[in-house]
């Protein structure tokens, strides 16, 4: 079993880091964020309590960075969390 750190809030408050001018990197095989994303695209059917997370973190599938992964393993973490929810 992987230890891991439980999140108890879905995003950061603060949105500027998603969206700014120095958001950091790109990510360099950004199609594992793609999937990613996509996949939690699909699982927003049954966990209507991320579907606002998921739906800024789409905007950014085009050209995602480092910051944006970041983030998406924050929600990832924080779903590892409330799996009994």
């Amino acid at each position: 079993m992987v230890d891991c750190k439980s999140v108890s809030t879905l995003m950061e408050l603060n949105f500027k880091k998603l969206c700014g001018s120095a958001i950091g990197p790109e990510l360099a095989n950004s199609s594992e964020y793609r999937q990613l994303v996509g996949a939690l695209m699909f699982l927003v059917n049954s966990r209507l309590d991320i579907c606002f997370v998921v739906n800024m973190l789409s905007e950014f599938m085009v050209e995602p960075h480092h910051i944006h992964w970041i983030a998406t393993k924050n929600l990832l973490r924080y779903l590892h969390g409330t799996i009994n929810y």
